[in-house]
């Protein structure tokens, strides 16, 4: 099966959650995100409850090394999956997208596939483009994409 590691800010977690559940129902293609399929589940659901706020989900995050583990289990992820595709909307902070885009690309050698508001960056073109990734607005787009580039040629 053909699976893709989803890289996104916190902030959004939420709407990409929908359209990732849309996009795997749509392609048959699965995507791996770190919030909602591994053990930041546990910590991630108080914060969605509305149990705890943002600053204590970091509080947790960081006590007794959790966050550490769950970079490995990110990093892990991305390695073992046949690329990134990540989310990137202007003006959302997204710190760890960021890194994990980078650790696709320069580390574990995967295509990058962005979906963004924001084309034209310098840094996401150059990912994109040395990768043989690419760029998109939206899910739809990317499922189109995926869909073209499955049909044998």
């Amino acid at each position: 099966m053909v699976k893709y590691y989803l890289a996104h800010p916190i902030l959004l977690r939420h709407k990409v959650r929908e359209q990732e559940l849309e996009f795997e129902k749509r392609t048959g293609i699965e995507l791996v995100n770190p919030f909602y399929d591994g053990p930041e589940k546990d910590i991630i659901g108080p914060l969605d409850r509305g149990e705890i706020t943002m600053g204590q989900y970091t509080e947790r995050l960081n006590r007794k090394a959790k966050g550490d583990e769950f970079v490995l289990m990110d990093l892990e992820n991305i390695q073992q999956t046949d690329g990134v595709v990540a989310v990137i909307q202007r003006g959302v902070t997204t710190i760890g997208t960021s890194m994990e885009i980078w650790h696709a690309f320069a580390v574990a050698k995967k295509p990058v596939y962005i979906v963004t508001d924001f084309p034209g960056h310098i840094w996401l073109r150059f990912v994109v483009e040395r990768s043989d990734g690419a760029t998109v607005k939206d899910f739809k787009e990317l499922a189109r994409l995926f869909k073209k580039k499955a049909k044998p040629r």
